[in-house]
């Protein structure tokens, strides 16, 4: 929630992790005999993208009776952990982990991240805690931080037991919600600050040395994608885009780097060294 709310333009986002424990709903499930858990919590998943009625024929369509349907839905509308009554082990465990998880996060602000027994995440693998985060005004990005906690998935792959908790990020979401927010950096048409041109095939390896050293140096660079002996259409794209520099590898007419800037219209010999330092 800190590093969400602290994005571009996310100064003044109502940003919310809802968090539940399938411990819950699974010990339910189980004190209510339903089998097909897999199912019904998948339709449970669904409850905030199909209207009450679907809802409610999914469940009776699933073999979820009437009186059962009411009992899950008291449980998932629940708003108060404390309200909630264990019917088994498994529910009380739940019920217990989510207290737990939510006493850690009471220092965030209100309604920063709250429990709401509606989230179950479809994927069968999760065994606890599952959570999800949205944009409270705009609910429509869906969820843009979500995961959980999984104690068999790896003894799917290797012969040991090994549980971890996961969590993926929205990025794409959270980038349209920065860019409709108007709030991404001002930058020009390329981040490309540097283009390098290597002019003989030989030296496509010198070029992608010296655009390693200079990224590490934090420099934005782009490489032209191959060795060009004339720049009139490397200087034509470096233009379009907006890269100021155009770096050139040594060759046969010059012993240094050199470079060119295309705004003083200069070209003057130059060193990995001295644009480390910059």
């Amino acid at each position: 929630w800190e590093i969400l709310s602290s994005l571009p333009g996310m100064e003044n986002e109502n940003i919310q992790i809802r968090i539940s424990n399938r411990k819950i709903l699974m010990g339910l499930f189980e004190a209510l005999d339903i089998q097909n858990t897999v199912d019904v919590t998948r339709i449970v998943d669904k409850i905030a993208k199909i209207t009450k009625e679907q809802y409610e024929e999914l469940m009776q369509d699933h073999g979820v009776s009437k009186p059962a349907f009411e009992k899950i839905q008291s449980v998932v509308e629940c708003k108060n952990i404390k309200d909630l009554q264990a019917e088994n082990d498994l529910m009380k465990d739940g019920i217990d982990e989510l207290t737990f998880v939510m006493d850690q996060l009471a220092h965030l602000p209100e309604g920063a991240a709250v429990a709401d027994l509606s989230i179950v995440r479809g994927l069968d693998y999760y065994t606890g805690t599952v959570y999800e985060t949205v944009f409270v005004e705009d609910p429509n990005y869906g969820s843009i931080c979500s995961g959980g906690r999984y104690d068999d998935l790896a003894g799917n792959y290797i012969n040991k037991h090994l549980p971890g908790v996961g969590i993926s990020i929205g990025f794409s979401r959270l980038f349209d919600r920065i860019r409709t927010n108007n709030k991404l950096p001002k930058l020009g048409i390329s981040p490309a600050q540097i283009l390098i041109v290597a002019e003989d095939e030989k030296k496509l390896k010198d070029m992608n040395a010296a655009a390693h050293a200079l990224r590490a140096a934090g420099q934005n660079v782009e490489t032209w994608h191959r060795a060009e002996n004339k720049l009139k259409r490397p200087l034509a794209y470096a233009e379009k885009k907006g890269i100021r520099y155009i770096w050139l590898l040594p060759n046969s007419d010059r012993e240094t780097h050199e470079i060119k800037d295309m705004v003083e219209r200069t070209q003057k010999p130059t060193t990995i060294e001295e644009w480390t330092n910059k």
